[in-house]
């Protein structure tokens, strides 16, 4: 086999091995999300939602699916659950119900608080399995990977337009 087949074959072997990376890192990821946040009642999209009134105390309806990437009428079973365990509250826009604002209640605010601390608790334990010499390299590699495929998203959606 020539060096010229090998160079042409590898950047196929390594882009099937980051697809196997990536799908295994994201069902585990997504299966780590789903036992954390069931221990506080609420489902992954509800702790997102909570998570995103953290950062921005009160915001409308169609300002948070498009921060969320989801639909407005997903929003809206998402927050009528929220405002159903009275984590969430509705302050109504009479003239545009799409316009209403959301806040978190004081007990969604503890409750969001509490959730993001025990996430970050459970990252640092996973950090912990991870030999230190070694941590500034994971998270340097996730946060350049994480930019690439932003990267390749904002151009899809440049082609596609």
């Amino acid at each position: 086999m020539s060096t010229l087949t090998i160079v042409k074959q590898m950047p196929k072997k390594n882009s099937k091995h980051l697809a196997d990376l990536i799908f295994k890192l994201l069902t585990n990821c997504t299966e780590k999300e789903v036992r954390h946040v069931a221990k506080y009642g609420v489902t992954v999209a509800e702790f997102r939602c909570l998570k995103a009134l953290l950062v921005n105390e009160s915001v409308n309806m169609n300002q948070l699916a498009q921060e969320m990437q989801i639909t407005n009428s997903r929003m809206t079973r998402i927050i009528d659950n929220l405002v159903d365990k009275k984590l969430v509250q509705r302050i109504e826009n009479e003239q545009d119900r799409r316009m209403n604002i959301v806040t978190l209640t004081p007990d969604g605010q503890l409750k969001a608080q509490m959730m993001l601390q025990s996430a970050i608790a459970i990252n640092s334990e996973i950090l912990s399995r991870i030999p230190t010499e070694k941590h500034e390299s994971v998270i340097d590699a996730i946060d350049l990977l994480g930019k690439a495929i932003e990267s390749w998203l904002h151009q899809n959606d440049l082609e596609a337009n």
